[in-house]
């Protein structure tokens, strides 16, 4: 537990909070015997007002995929840690542990609009490839090989190169780093 908030603090994802609410903290251990930190946002979730954005469809997907035999899946590793909290809506995102109160400066999971928001942000960054030869479900994009082209994630990354919404979203590198957020 202490590994987790020395490395989030140091990556500016947490920061101690005098929020007065807070929400419980405790881990989950996953398939690989690693641990997954949970939030039980229960009850702001159900004051939040619902991001009502759709999620694709599966069989979208499987429109994409028919004809193709080439294709590559990208998976955005703890993407939703790239978007920042909105200034003044951190003290939200509060939680209790047994060595202090902190509050998120990035997205946490468990929040009931993080999917929606980010499933909103990588449409946006990828709109004028969805559905032709891209196909986004949250953090997981597949890229289909266009028949005119044969070289798919140089197109995708020099169609996304010039956003600044694609350079900190997909050309991050995740080294324990995080996009700089505003501190107080």
């Amino acid at each position: 537990m202490n590994t987790y908030f020395c490395e989030s603090l140091a990556a500016s994802v947490i920061r101690p909070s005098s929020s007065p609410p807070g929400a419980g903290f405790f881990f989950v251990e996953k398939k690989d015997k690693s641990l997954r930190p949970c939030i039980d946002y229960q009850g702001l979730n159900t004051i939040t007002v619902k991001n009502c954005y759709p999620l694709p469809l599966m069989s979208s997907a499987f429109e994409l995929l028919q004809g193709t035999t080439v294709f590559t899946k990208l998976d955005l590793r703890n993407a939703y840690h790239l978007i920042c909290i909105r200034e003044g809506d951190e003290r939200k995102t509060a939680f209790n542990t047994p060595t202090g109160h902190y509050e998120y400066l990035v997205m946490p999971l468990g929040l009931t609009n993080v999917p929606a928001v980010f499933q909103a942000l990588v449409n946006d960054v990828l709109r004028y490839m969805l559905n032709r030869f891209v196909f986004v479900y949250l953090d997981d994009i597949l890229m289909t090989r266009p028949v005119s082209n044969s070289n798919n994630s140089s197109v995708l990354l020099t169609s996304i190169g010039s956003s600044s919404k694609a350079k900190a979203l997909l050309l991050h590198p995740y080294i324990g780093s995080h996009p700089p957020c505003k501190e107080k």
